[in-house]
């Protein structure tokens, strides 16, 4: 079905930054299978950093359709062979058709008309680590199996200008990169994602009696009225993506909701505690070093379908006891 050597391949990912990350797996591998592609990566602005300089991408290219027109979209993807839409975005399929970009592949949903391949969700997606979620779209559309190895998951590095930025906050807080500290991001994108504060803070106050600083890392907490965790240096709002990435790095260990913190950690290699509630562990938990918590109720893992719950007791049934005796198991304190 797919026979070009060296084809110029678009993949469209106008996704969270999470899945942009967690996408990198499977360019890796097509670099592979393909490596004389010309390979352009279509993602939203505010992924871009986070795989912009990447050395098995040729191109990021960014789309938003409150700021780019049509037109200026499909000059930058015509001359391409083949999309591979990773996401579920109607206009990624009509720009690429409009571009006439002859192999289109990716889920049906409501734009099938204008895929050449459209494949169908897998009824399984859930129990699918989100990487072999992607290969398994390429693999149905285009008939490619790719060799997936989790661990090539990827983040572009902070450069030296991030890093002096970061110590910067560090010791505008009293602190130095290279105290040992736990980040943790107490906010996910959404509120039913989120577990409760009063946990965060009984967490916060065992890692801080325990000799550790923490450090707290999210944009979207930036945003949250007289929130207070203990003394932790709050840094929600005020660090950039690479940034960010530097903060995890070199932290001893990373506490987040299930959001782009967790795959930005896996990307690094850092110790996680991933805590789950309406998303799927198998589906969402990094691979490797990953401590996840999710509690087993006959309504989840709901994705937010259940759009009635007003009460996420999958989240607050997760204990703060858990997660400390997890903590303490980890980072032997």
């Amino acid at each position: 079905m797919f026979s070009l050597t060296s084809p110029k391949i678009l993949i469209g990912i106008r996704l969270g930054i999470g899945d942009v990350i967690l996408s990198t797996p499977v360019i890796q591998a097509l670099r592979r299978r393909f490596p004389d592609a010309y390979i352009t990566v279509e993602v939203s602005p505010n992924a871009r950093e986070a795989i912009e300089g990447l050395p098995f991408i040729d191109q990021v290219i960014t789309y938003q359709k409150e700021i780019d027109s049509t037109w200026s979209i499909i000059k930058k993807i015509r001359g391409n062979d083949v999309l591979i839409a990773l996401d579920q975005r109607y206009r990624t399929a009509v720009h690429a058709f409009l571009a006439r970009i002859p192999i289109r592949t990716g889920l049906r949903t409501t734009r099938g008309f204008f895929l050449t391949h459209p494949v169908e969700e897998n009824q399984e997606a859930e129990n699918m680590y989100q990487t072999d979620y992607f290969a398994d779209i390429i693999h149905r559309g285009l008939g490619i199996k790719l060799e997936i190895d989790n661990k090539d998951i990827t983040v572009a590095r902070p450069t030296d200008e991030h890093k002096r930025r970061v110590d910067k906050l560090f010791a505008a807080g009293g602190l130095t990169i290279d105290k040992p500290y736990v980040a943790i991001s107490p906010f996910t994108s959404w509120d039913m994602k989120d577990w409760p504060i009063e946990n965060f803070m009984a967490i916060t106050t065992f890692i801080r009696e325990k000799g550790l600083e923490t450090v707290l890392l999210g944009d979207r907490g930036a945003k949250k009225d007289n929130f207070y965790l203990g003394e932790s240096l709050n840094l929600m709002g005020k660090t950039a993506l690479r940034e960010t990435a530097y903060i995890i790095e070199n932290a001893q260990l990373l506490i987040s909701g299930c959001g782009m913190p967790i795959h930005m950690a896996a990307a690094l290699g850092k110790q996680v505690i991933s805590l789950h509630g309406p998303t799927s562990v198998k589906r969402w938990a990094p691979r490797g070093k990953c401590t996840p918590f999710s509690v087993n109720l006959t309504c989840g893992p709901c994705l937010g379908k259940q759009v009635e719950c007003l009460d996420n007791q999958c989240m607050k049934r997760i204990s703060d006891e858990q997660v400390i005796d997890a903590i303490r198991q980890i980072l032997q304190i």
